[in-house]
């Protein structure tokens, strides 16, 4: 497939700040992870291409500020979402209990149908299991109302970050590449 023919999916990360947004897809993106905070403002955005199935797809990794005023400014790009996935911190309970605010905006404001619409959670920092204040249980409890998959991660460790990025991917592109489509969600 050449270059120009490649579809784009637009992967959008979303949850509170300090969850670990950055370091997922910095991890994912770059194999790096630094262990500084550092604040996201607006959004970045992260390219990597990949070759799925003999097909080349150029993934674009929204990775979003956590703070309420995400709303106004990322309404008018989250209609172009192929998949949003949402993020939360393990050892931080109330960004657990934020995920249904994020859902919520999330679905309104991109318009699409979450019964159809793909998407995932993970829980980040695995790897402080000592600080851990919300359990597996809990969270897989979380996805299975809404049918969705689960995946725990740690960006400092390397765990399982490749694993959630890889099966959002593969999804997508089992709905997009047969049909020929650029990008998934055009009207």
């Amino acid at each position: 497939m050449s270059q120009n023919n490649k579809p784009t999916l637009h992967i959008w990360l979303l949850g509170d700040e300090f969850v670990g947004k950055t370091s997922l897809a910095c991890r994912y993106n770059n194999e790096q992870y630094s262990g500084k905070y550092r604040k996201t403002i607006g959004a970045e955005i992260f390219r990597k291409d990949l070759n799925l199935n003999d097909n080349l797809v150029s993934l674009v990794i929204w990775d979003t500020s956590g703070y309420d005023g995400f709303k106004k400014k990322h309404t008018p790009f989250l209609r172009s979402a192929d998949c949003c996935i949402f993020v939360f911190d393990v050892t931080y309970r109330k960004s657990f209990e934020s995920l249904n605010f994020w859902r919520d905006e999330f679905f309104l404001r991109a318009e699409k149908n979450p019964n159809e619409f793909p998407v995932a959670l993970v829980g980040t920092k695995i790897d402080l299991e000592n600080e851990r204040e919300v359990s597996k249980q809990e969270a897989e409890d979380w996805c299975k109302s809404f049918s969705i998959p689960y995946f725990e991660c740690s960006a400092k460790d390397d765990i399982n970050v490749q694993e959630v990025f890889e099966a959002m991917t593969a999804k997508l592109a089992m709905k997009c590449i047969p049909k020929g489509i650029r990008i998934c969600n055009n009207k």
